[in-house]
């Protein structure tokens, strides 16, 4: 390329007020229009804009009639190269999505005015597309490598602002008139109106997403709390079969009754995780952050479940390595956060331990770790351990019982607090939970309430 070569490049900011008598012109079906200053490839044009309109505003494939709109575009401007940038409404940051002629794409993005340049003739040295030359320029190699040497841009506008750009590109170093931008800018609305319907149509499954959501979420916490209340029941009734069985003096039945109030606490405890997650995806969980000693919760917590441990045999150990083990945390999800990894440490391992461990870290951040050498998780479902519902092994043939819910619920119960959690683990070789605590809200004086306890 010489460096005197000059480029244009243009941008008309109104769309509306060019592009109207044109636009009438086609709407009416016309096929001449040289009395308006349409040259002879235009008006042969006028025909396939119609219907390209047409079909556009029938809602058919989006990609295709794109594709369509860029081919007229190049054909009736007679361009070697045609572009359509996108962004995201009021970000003007553009990435080509759609391009014809280019020999390979155009990958990143880029600003508004790398591509419209300045609007008005460029001087020397070369320019393309209003960009000076500048080696780490990923769009001027891109237009160099394709030969470019003037341009025209318009707007793609809807109702959220600038969604777009439609460009041409020749090699031939010529100036576009402004008969053609007011093409141009007819196809650039046809876009425009494709990229409103586009966004409608994800807001509307966004907002049917949302509404299913809390569908299920009530439709949860509805269901588990009529099923709780007759179980609260049961399991009342239960325990008074067996105090007057046992005043009698008859332990015949007791088996059967221990049976019954195990199976009763399993289904107590999953229906209250359901209601937990529920409450917690719906966001009708109102967390009350508050000064908690995270120590002495979790040696209440290990001292509660080492029946549990010790009748299968487990060693359970507990290390508290920091002098000041204090979190602002709701005190119900602080309970989930470390019973939750504790009862799965417990439930998952056969033989060997669980260890639980708080302390600080180099940064300064309260830490509790979880550890167990039990049957650990594989690599493959390790990604998929916070999902709801989610479980390993799954089916009637399942060796461990469960919901799936014990992670999930750990986690968001966690993020609500500003905690965080992660979880390393072999298959075979045990796991390992960690729950890193942040600093004190700024909601909560941590000094003013310990003084008022002391």
């Amino acid at each position: 390329m010489e460096s005197s070569t000059r480029c244009t490049y243009s941008l008309p900011t109104e769309a509306g007020n060019a592009s109207g008598p044109l636009f009438e012109m086609v709407a009416r079906g016309h096929k001449t229009g040289n009395e308006r200053g349409l040259n002879e490839n235009l008006t042969g044009c006028l025909a396939d804009l119609a219907a390209l309109s047409s079909r556009a505003q029938q809602n058919e494939n989006s990609t295709a009639i794109l594709g369509q709109a860029i081919a007229l575009a190049r054909e009736a401007l007679k361009a070697d190269y045609c572009a359509l940038y996108e962004a995201a409404p009021g970000v003007e940051r553009f990435a080509m999505r759609q391009g014809g002629g280019w020999r390979y794409e155009l990958p990143g993005e880029f600003e508004l005015d790398e591509i419209a340049g300045a609007g008005t003739p460029s001087e020397p040295p070369f320019m393309v597309d209003g960009l000076a030359p500048s080696m780490s320029s990923l769009l001027l190699r891109f237009m160099a490598a394709h030969q470019v040497n003037s341009g025209a841009a318009v707007r793609i506008e809807s109702k959220w602002g600038l969604c777009g750009l439609l460009a041409v590109y020749t090699t031939d170093g010529r100036h576009f008139g402004q008969i053609e931008l007011d093409f141009l800018q007819i196809i650039a609305n046809i876009i425009g109106g494709i990229f409103a319907a586009e966004r409608c149509a994800a807001e509307c499954i966004k907002a049917a997403a949302l509404e299913a959501a809390r569908l299920k979420s009530a439709f949860l916490a509805n269901t588990t709390h009529e099923i709780r209340s007759p179980l609260n029941v049961i399991m009342g009734y239960t325990e008074l079969v067996a105090e007057n069985l046992s005043e009698a003096g008859d332990t015949s039945q007791m088996r059967y009754l221990e049976a019954v109030k195990r199976a009763g606490r399993r289904l107590l405890s999953t229906v209250e995780k359901i209601i937990d997650y529920a409450r917690l995806e719906s966001g009708n969980f109102a967390s009350r952050p508050e000064s908690i000693d995270a120590g002495a919760m979790l040696t209440a917590l290990i001292e509660e479940h080492r029946g549990t441990a010790e009748d299968k045999g487990l060693t359970l150990r507990c290390r508290i390595d920091a002098a000041d083990t204090i979190v602002a945390f709701d005190r119900h999800c602080l309970t989930s956060v470390i019973a939750n990894p504790l009862l799965n440490a417990i439930k998952f391992t056969e033989t060997g331990h669980v260890s639980a461990r708080l302390y600080r870290n180099g940064a300064g951040k309260l830490r509790l770790e979880i550890s167990d050498s039990g049957i650990g998780i594989d690599a493959a479902y390790l990604t998929r351990a916070f999902e709801p519902f989610s479980q390993e092994d799954f089916g009637t043939a399942r060796r461990f019982e469960g919901a799936g819910l014990g992670l999930a619920l750990t986690r968001r119960c966690a993020a609500l607090n500003g905690a965080s959690i992660e979880v390393q683990s072999r298959k075979g070789r045990g796991t390992t939970v960690a729950i890193q605590f942040d600093d004190a809200s700024p909601g909560i004086n941590l000094g003013a309430e310990l003084r008022g306890i002391n």
